[in-house]
């Protein structure tokens, strides 16, 4: 089942003092995304990094306009997952619910978020899935 997540951008209203004097006053709008936790299901023979994965999720405006940006857990590399070339599917977690998250001991679970299509670093080319925030790496 995939429900919308609200999400709103963040104005900011920050002074720029760059010159001393007073320059005046810089603002703007900043997008924040949804921190979803993904926990790294560890497999053998692969050299896994992390235990967890701290990913913003940027909804948009539904599953069509969806962006995650998250790290390899084999290599570290950045990579962003966006629509159209993947399918995201969520639903919000009512109510939310902390979770274990090494060095993290705010954490909480506000949505399942699965990937329909498996997923391949470019970098070393892991195949992993997203499912229920779980990473799993294809054999």
């Amino acid at each position: 089942m995939t429900e919308e997540l609200q999400q709103k951008s963040v104005a900011y209203v920050k002074w720029d003092d760059k010159d001393g004097k007073g320059s005046g006053v810089n603002y703007g709008v900043e997008a924040k995304g949804i921190d979803i936790f993904l926990a790294v299901v560890p497999v053998e023979r692969h050299d896994l990094k992390f235990s967890h994965i701290k990913a913003p999720l940027h909804p948009g405006d539904g599953p069509g306009s969806a962006q995650l940006i998250i790290v390899c857990p084999r290599c570290a590399q950045q990579l962003r997952i966006a629509t159209p070339h993947k399918s995201f599917e969520w639903e919000p977690v009512f109510p939310p619910h902390p979770i274990n998250v090494p060095g993290n001991p705010d954490a909480i679970v506000t949505a399942l978020l699965s990937i329909v299509e498996p997923l391949q670093c470019p970098s070393c080319s892991l195949k992993f899935e997203v499912k229920e925030n779980q990473i799993r790496v294809q054999r």
